[in-house]
C-alpha cells in the first residue's frame, strides 16, 4: 500500500465534520523517503515531515509515486504538498518552501575505469557530456555546474539507461546524491563498483517540503508556521547530509 494516513479522525458526533486530509506527494528516494520492509513509509525526510505536520495540526496522507507523476499531481492538487523537492532558481517562485528536510551531496559519476581529471573549466568548455532528466532537478543542477545545454542528454524512464550509456561510453557522467546512490544501484541489480564519484557539484541544492502557489493559503501558513516554531524551539535536528 503506497499511502500512509495519519491523524485522519472525524470530529465528534454532532459537530461539523473536520476537513479531509491533505495529500503529500513524494517518490521512493532512500534514505530520505522510502517504503520499509513492513510496508510503512520511512526515511529521514519523511520523519521531519511527520514532525512538522503533527505540529501544524493539519491531517494528511502521503502518497509515494513515480516522481513525474508525484510532481504533476502536486501541481494540480489545491490541497496537495510535495516533499524531497530540490529547491532551485527555476522553481523558486513556483512554490512556498515550507520546511528544509535534507542537504544532499550531488556528485558526477563516471565509469569506474575512467581516470581523466575532471574540472569545472573543462565542463564549461563543453569537453564532457552528461545525462539527466528534465522532470527532476538533475538537468538544472548540471547546467548550473557549467554544462552547456547541448552537452546534456535526457534519459528515458526506468533509470538503467544512464548507467548503460556511461558503460558504453555514450556519455561521460550522470548525477547522483552520494547517500542515495548505493540504494539506487542495488535496486537496479548493479554493483556500486561499476561507477565512481568524480566531482562534487550542486552546492546549495537542498530538499524541501513545498507547496505550489495554487495550494490553499491557510494550509501553507499552518505548515510553514509549524516548521518555524519547531526550528525556533530547537526541536528539529540538522538536516541529513553525508
Amino acid at each position: 500500500m503506497l499511502a500512509f494516513v495519519l491523524d485522519c479522525s472525524a470530529s465528534a458526533a454532532g459537530e461539523v465534520t473536520a476537513d479531509p486530509p491533505i495529500t503529500i506527494y513524494t517518490e521512493e528516494f532512500p534514505p530520505y523517503n522510502y517504503t520499509g520492509e513492513d510496508g510503512t513509509i520511512q526515511g529521514s525526510a519523511h520523519d521531519v515531515v511527520g514532525q512538522v505536520m503533527a505540529a501544524s495540526g493539519v491531517s494528511y496522507e502521503i502518497r509515494l509515486l513515480p516522481w513525474a507523476r508525484a510532481y504533476r499531481e502536486a501541481m494540480n492538487d489545491p490541497r496537495g504538498l510535495i516533499f524531497s523537492l530540490a529547491r532551485s532558481k527555476v522553481r523558486e517562485d513556483q512554490f512556498d518552501w515550507l520546511a528544509l528536510l535534507a542537504k544532499p551531496e550531488f556528485y558526477l559519476f563516471a565509469r569506474a575505469d575512467d581516470n581523466r581529471q575532471v574540472s569545472i573549466a573543462a565542463i564549461k568548455r563543453g569537453d564532457y557530456t552528461a545525462i539527466c532528466e528534465d522532470v527532476d532537478a538533475s538537468c538544472t543542477i548540471l547546467e548550473e555546474a557549467g554544462f552547456p545545454r547541448k552537452r546534456l542528454f535526457n534519459r528515458g524512464t526506468g533509470g538503467r539507461s544512464e548507467t548503460t550509456m556511461i558503460e558504453y561510453g555514450r556519455v561521460d557522467f550522470y548525477l547522483a546524491d552520494i547517500l542515495h546512490h548505493p540504494f539506487r544501484m542495488k535496486a537496479l541489480g548493479l554493483g556500486e563498483s561499476r561507477t565512481k564519484p568524480v566531482l562534487k557539484v550542486g552546492e546549495g541544492f537542498s530538499l524541501y517540503l513545498a507547496a505550489g502557489k495554487h495550494v490553499d493559503a491557510e494550509i501553507r501558513h499552518k505548515v510553514g508556521a509549524a516548521y518555524r516554531a519547531l526550528v525556533g524551539g530547537g526541536q528539529l535536528g540538522t538536516p541529513l547530509t553525508n
